[in-house]
C-alpha cells in the first residue's frame, strides 16, 4: 500500500518540477511588446506641435504603461504563480497521503490516503485548464505554445499514471 502512494508522491514531484519548470520558460520566451506605450508614444511624437499634444503625453503614456503592466502582471500570474501554487499544493497532498500510511488503522488510512490523492487530480485538472487558458493568451509566441503543450501533456499523462496507480491499487485490496 505504501509503496503505491510513494509511487504516485514521486510521479507528482517529476511532473511539478517539469510543469514548473516550462510554465516559467513559457514566459521567459514570451515575447512582450509594449504595444500601448509605443503607439502613444508614437502619437505624441508625431503631434509635438499641435495643440493636445501636451495633454496626450501627459495622460495617455501613464495609462499606456499601466495597460501594458498589468498585461505583464496577469500572464505572470497565470503563468507562474497560480501553477506553481497548485503544484507545491498537490506534492503537499501527495506528501501527507504517503504520511497517512504509517497509521496503524488499514481502513481509516486507505480511505484518507484516497480522499487526498483524489483532490490532488483534482487540482492538477484546474492545472491543465490554466494551462490550457495560457495557451490560448500566447497565441503569438509559438515556443510558449510549444512549451505548454508539452507542460500539458505532461500533466494529462500525470493524472492518467495516478489514477491507473489507484486502480490498480484497488485491485490489489
Amino acid at each position: 500500500m505504501k509503496k503505491t502512494y510513494t509511487n504516485i508522491l514521486s510521479t507528482a514531484i517529476v511532473s511539478a518540477i517539469i510543469i514548473a519548470l516550462l510554465c516559467y520558460l513559457s514566459m521567459e520566451f514570451y515575447n512582450f511588446k509594449w504595444n500601448a506605450t509605443d503607439q502613444i508614444i508614437d502619437s505624441v511624437a508625431n503631434m509635438s506641435e499641435s495643440p493636445g499634444s501636451g495633454e496626450l503625453a501627459l495622460i495617455g503614456i501613464p495609462l499606456a504603461i499601466f495597460v501594458d503592466l498589468s498585461t505583464v502582471i496577469a500572464l505572470g500570474f497565470i503563468l507562474i504563480l497560480l501553477p506553481w501554487s497548485i503544484l507545491i499544493i498537490e506534492i503537499l497532498l501527495q506528501g501527507i497521503s504517503c504520511l497517512v500510511q504509517i497509521g496503524k488503522e488499514k481502513k481509516a488510512k486507505d480511505i484518507t490516503s484516497k480522499i487526498l490523492t483524489i483532490t490532488a487530480i483534482c487540482l492538477k485538472s484546474l492545472l491543465c485548464l490554466i494551462l490550457i487558458l495560457g495557451i490560448l493568451l500566447l497565441y503569438k509566441s509559438i515556443l510558449s505554445i510549444i512549451l505548454l503543450i508539452v507542460a500539458l501533456t505532461i500533466g494529462i499523462i500525470s493524472i492518467v499514471k495516478t489514477i491507473n496507480l489507484l486502480k490498480h491499487k484497488k485491485s490489489q485490496v
